[in-house]
């Protein structure tokens, strides 16, 4: 494969990598709520 086509899908990966983490992050907030709420 060329360069072109690597680099492209090297920041594909990055951005899905991106949105995964700020999932995990608002379920980490969300579990925080929780048990605050519970406490």
């Amino acid at each position: 494969a060329d360069v072109a086509s690597e680099f492209v899908n090297m920041i594909h990966a990055q951005n899905g990598f991106q949105a995964n983490a700020r999932t995990i992050r608002v379920a980490n907030d969300i579990l925080r709520e929780l048990s605050g709420l519970i406490r």
